[in-house]
């Protein structure tokens, strides 16, 4: 889900948590996307084949069945390994993280160990001032968390 930091994947969860009529008006006001790496089937299955093939044929589907106003994004793909530290080092910050397979290998369902998960990993320095728990009377689950601001100063939030 696109946020004013890039897309949060960690948003796009938390949204499903919500009720029925709260989650209409999120669909409405904040759109989803669905960036697409790798296709598994089309008429027939594609497990076997190579992500070389399975890429083509993506890329097929998306020049021929997939409108420009969709939801529904072809993840950017290269060979250059010039172009994917400049992806890591610059919009991978933006992502969860980056997807690498191999070209000749066939996907493995539960096993697959031509592929990597470059995980975007985040970490703050805060301080958890507090928790209160529902279930021993408190209204709600509470976190009372301190964060430093750049001057080095403690600023303390609710969550």
């Amino acid at each position: 889900m696109p946020t004013e930091n890039g897309f949060s994947f960690d948003a796009l969860v938390n949204r499903l948590r919500i009720g029925s009529a709260r989650f209409a008006l999120e669909v409405r006001d904040s759109r989803a996307f669905y960036i697409v790496f790798d296709m598994l089937a089309n008429s027939g299955n594609l497990l076997g084949s190579p992500f070389r093939l399975r890429r083509k044929t993506l890329e097929r589907f998306f020049e021929d069945w997939v409108p420009r106003s969709s939801p529904l994004y072809l993840s950017a793909s290269t060979e250059d390994l010039r172009q994917i530290e400049k992806w890591v080092g610059h919009i991978g910050q933006q992502l969860d993280g980056i997807i690498a397979k191999r070209a000749d290998a066939p996907y493995r369902p539960g096993d697959d160990h031509s592929t990597v998960k470059i995980k975007n990993d985040r970490s703050a320095d805060c301080v958890v001032g507090g928790f209160r728990d529902h279930s021993i009377g408190s209204a709600r689950n509470e976190l009372l968390l301190g964060l430093y601001d750049q001057k080095g100063h403690l600023q303390i939030c609710r969550c």
